[in-house]
C-alpha cells in the first residue's frame, strides 16, 4: 500500500509511512540521539530524504530496512554535523518500554532504561531493536548494514553489559 502510494506520488503516502514507521523511527533517532529535540529534527530530514528519494524508496527490495537505514544515517549525519556528543538516554523517555508499561512505569523500569541509555549507541540500537522492536537479526543486520554475527554479536554484548549494570542495583541475581 505504501509502495504503491509513493509510486503514484499520492501526497497521502508520507502519512501512511509515518502511521506505519514514525514511532519507531523516532525510537531509533532518539536511541543514537540521546534528545528529543534533536530526533524530531533527524526526523523531519528523514521524511525530506524520502520524498526526495521517494522512487528509490519505493522500489527498494527491503523497503522497511531501507527507510530504517535512511533514519539510522540521518540521525549519525546529523550528530556529526551538529558536533554533538552522544548523550546517555533519559530514562523518562519512554520509547525504551513496550506501550503496554508505559502508564506503569515503575523505578525498576527506569533504572532498567537508564542502565540501557549507558550502553554504547551501536549495542543499545541492536537491543531497542531486537527486543523493543521485535526485529529479528537478520532484519537488524539489513537496516543497519552489518552482518548477521555482528548484529548477534553487538547484542550479545549489549546484554552482557545490562546484566553486569543491572546485578549492581540487585535487578538480576
Amino acid at each position: 500500500m505504501i509502495r504503491a502510494a509513493l509510486v503514484s506520488g499520492d501526497a497521502g503516502s508520507f502519512e501512511l509511512i509515518w502511521d506505519e514507521y514514525g514511532r519507531i523511527l523516532f525510537g531509533l533517532m532518539l536511541s543514537i540521539l540521546g534528545s528529543h529535540h534533536d530526533a524530531e529534527e533527524a526526523l523531519q530530514e528523514v521524511f525530506m530524504r524520502i520524498a526526495r528519494d521517494k522512487d528509490r524508496v519505493a522500489g527498494a527490495g527491503n523497503m522497511a530496512g531501507y527507510i530504517y537505514m535512511i533514519a539510522r544515517n540521518e540521525a549519525l549525519s546529523f550528530r556529526k554535523k551538529n558536533r554533538r556528543v552522544p548523550v546517555p538516554v533519559d530514562p523518562a523517555d519512554f520509547w525504551l518500554m513496550p506501550a503496554t508499561y508505559v502508564e506503569n512505569f515503575s523505578d525498576e523500569a527506569a533504572q532498567i532504561a537508564d542502565a540501557l541509555g549507558t550502553l554504547p549507541e551501536e549495542q543499545r540500537t541492536v537491543i531497542v531493536m531486537k527486543v523493543y522492536r521485535d526485529m529479528t537479526f537478520q532484519e537488524i543486520a539489513e537496516v543497519l548494514g552489518l552482518s548477521l554475527n555482528t548484529a548477534a554479536s553487538r547484542y550479545r554484548y549489549g546484554v552482557e553489559k545490562l546484566k553486569q549494570l543491572l546485578s549492581g542495583k540487585g535487578l538480576i541475581a
